[in-house]
């Protein structure tokens, strides 16, 4: 999709937009974490990569492969893969570690390529870290604190989608950052309250 229309940008449905993303640069992705260039991640629930991009043709190749063998995951993770190849009976992607085909490869092969030297940082699509996540069910204030000038999007952390399901029948506190925005843009929760479940699953409305 990116390949043959280099000029969108690509949104995770579970990110809300703060305002326009008016970014007019070919490559469009951040720092999800970032301590220093060695110890980050780069994620791409907001994304956008021009046509000739190593980076994306990277990724697109290697993913080509459900049974991929990940460079940069940890020895102990690297051989238990490797031995799942050896006995004939090769780890298929779904069963390795959260974001192989996303945030994963996105940093190790944007490290690879050069092209990390493009990606924003953290305020600008994730300023509510994955540590920081509930922050999003408290006072709209503790949010606020934690956006910028440069900020465009929030992701909406999938614990947090769960966290409502058990603890708010599948709602959120009205008067939460996340339900003052849902007022604002005319949403009830109560139309469509997340039901509660352990996959990772579309939700179909009758």
């Amino acid at each position: 999709m990116i390949k043959a229309n280099p000029e969108i940008i690509y949104v995770d449905t579970d990110v809300y937009c703060v305002k326009p993303i008016d970014i007019e640069n070919p490559y469009l992705f951040g720092y999800q974490t970032f301590i220093n260039p060695g110890r980050c991640v780069v994620n791409g629930a907001v994304l956008r990569l021009p046509a000739e991009s190593k980076l994306l043709a990277t990724m697109l190749e290697f993913m080509e492969n459900e049974y991929p063998k990940p460079y940069w995951l940890p020895d102990k993770f690297k051989d238990e893969i490797e031995e799942s190849h050896a006995n004939g009976t090769p780890m298929h992607v779904s069963e390795m570690r959260w974001g192989i085909w996303g945030p994963g490869g996105l940093t190790a092969f944007s490290r690879e390529t050069g092209e990390m030297k493009h990606a924003l940082s953290v305020d600008h699509f994730y300023p509510i870290t994955f540590a920081d996540r509930n922050l999003l069910f408290k006072r709209p204030m503790t949010t606020l604190a934690k956006l910028t000038e440069n900020t465009y999007t929030i992701h909406m952390w999938a614990p947090i989608k769960r966290f409502a399901a058990a603890q708010f029948d599948g709602l959120c506190p009205p008067k939460s950052y996340i339900g003052a925005q849902l007022r604002l843009i005319g949403v009830d929760p109560a139309n469509a309250p997340i039901p509660q479940s352990k996959e990772r699953r579309a939700v179909v409305q009758d």
